[in-house]
């Protein structure tokens, strides 16, 4: 939970992949440290869910599309971005206070 909180930059769920290890690539001695070189890429939750809260005293900055799987947005909260929309479970739905649950998706378009 964000509490008198300024944030600034995507929260969301994502699909990581080795920069430099290609698929079916046995790890070895000499490579093992590439297995640390991701790439993470906004993307909808698969198993583990992303939870946001923001009290009455926060603000959320969105930069980049970020997915969420709930979102409480308290009275007097803001979330603002550059042309930003929201989607519940592919429904384009208004930001304001409330609780929301599902694919969560926060378009900055």
């Amino acid at each position: 939970m964000f509490e008198n909180a300024d944030v600034a930059g995507v929260i969301s769920a994502g699909t990581q992949s080795h920069v430099n290890v290609k698929p079916g690539e046995v790890i070895t001695k000499e490579n093992c440290k590439e297995i640390s070189n991701i790439k993470v890429v906004p993307s909808e939750a698969v198993s583990n869910g992303v939870i946001v809260s923001l009290d009455s005293d926060s603000t959320w900055t969105v930069t980049g599309t970020s997915y969420l799987t709930s979102l409480t947005i308290a009275e007097g909260a803001k979330i603002t971005g550059k042309n930003l929309k929201m989607y519940v479970n592919g429904v384009e739905t208004e930001i304001a206070p409330g609780t929301y649950t599902g694919n969560i998706k926060l378009a900055v378009e």
